[in-house]
């Protein structure tokens, strides 16, 4: 009920369009990093239901059907969180003087009518204004859009998107009666794994040790904090210069380190060839809000990568998934204990 709760939902909701936006752009140009791994689907539309809260017109609620086993598909997890956050932005501007719902429904399919494979379908339905059926071929060409202040590019990047995750996307619409996207994706066998969130009453949870290197204090401070609540300790170094002398005392244990690809001096990709070279290995989040991926350095692709700006669950994936990767390289012990130790939100 504070004054600055207004204040504050503003500032979020206009950080995640310039977030959504920036995504398009790089996705359009075709320098978006590829990070295969398998997606919990239903997972990340529940987050991204939460996140969207502030642009759900007042009267419209959203609703998700999912069924009890849990829904993967084989693909870069920022990319499809930006397929499904378009859509669901879509609907909600849609509804914006129409009380009513958004249905979500996920389910599987053993066969998939157009690959012959099973694959993951998503159907988003809303009670909006609907596509006049004129527009309705055009709305996944590039700058087209039917709105005042559309930049039409939503759409053609979630087209895009879907193609080259070799899945196919479905419109269908009728004028004051509200729209249906169907997206679908090759189906992965994903095992449902416990999340960072979860406690463990069996294991008292451990701290253990991570490494920030970011030229920002400020983001420094923050992703201090957010660690700090996955219930890890934290290291800051503000170079890449302070970062290597830090990995050269071999009596420092880290599980990994988080690091920021744009600095000063030493960069981001000349500091993980310091990294490489001293502790090979040592797994690597790079968190940047750039193109992580000339040309010229396409062999270096990272770890894990997480495009700023992120929330603390896409934090949460991300360690995640450098945990996995530092289970298979041998350097833990298994991953479930690198997840209880970590389990402490």
């Amino acid at each position: 009920e504070h004054t600055a709760n207004r204040s504050i939902g503003i500032l979020l909701q206009g950080t995640q369009r310039a977030k959504l936006l920036t995504g398009q752009l790089l996705t359009f140009a075709g320098r978006e990093i590829r990070s295969v791994t398998e997606v919990n689907l239903e997972e990340e539309i529940r987050s991204l239901i939460l996140l969207l809260e502030s642009v759900v017109p007042r009267g419209v609620h959203v609703e998700l059907i999912a069924s009890d086993r849990p829904i993967y598909a084989q693909g870069d997890r920022s990319q499809l969180q930006q397929v499904f956050m378009n859509i669901l932005v879509n609907a909600a501007e849609s509804m914006a003087h129409r009380p009513g719902g958004i249905r979500v429904e996920l389910r599987a399919e053993e066969t998939s009518s157009q690959s012959g494979k099973p694959s993951a379908v998503c159907e988003i339905t809303d009670q909006g204004c609907g596509i006049a059926p004129s527009d309705l071929g055009r709305i996944c060409e590039p700058f087209f859009s039917s709105k005042a202040n559309g930049h039409g590019l939503g759409l053609a990047c979630t087209n895009r998107i879907i193609q080259e995750h070799h899945g196919s996307i479905e419109i269908s619409s009728i004028v004051n009666r509200g729209t249906t996207v169907c997206v679908r994706l090759p189906l992965a066998s994903g095992a449902p794994q416990r999340s960072l969130g979860e406690s463990d009453t069996r294991t008292r949870a451990k701290h253990r040790r991570v490494l920030v290197v970011d030229d920002d204090e400020n983001i420094r401070d923050v992703l201090r904090l957010m660690l700090r609540q996955l219930g890890f300790d934290v290291i800051t170094a503000e170079s890449g210069e302070q970062a290597v002398t830090l990995v050269l005392d071999r009596e420092l244990i880290l599980d990994f380190v988080l690091l920021d690809l744009k600095m000063p001096g030493m960069t981001g990709w000349d500091c993980r060839e310091e990294f490489r070279r001293l502790r090979p290995n040592m797994p690597v989040i790079i968190a940047s809000g750039y193109d992580p991926a000339p040309e010229n350095r396409s062999e270096q692709a990272p770890d894990v990568f997480l495009r700023k700006p992120f929330t603390l669950q896409s934090l949460k994936h991300a360690v995640k998934s450098v945990l996995e990767l530092e289970s298979s390289d041998g350097v833990a012990s298994n991953f479930e204990s690198a997840v209880e130790a970590s389990a402490t939100v």
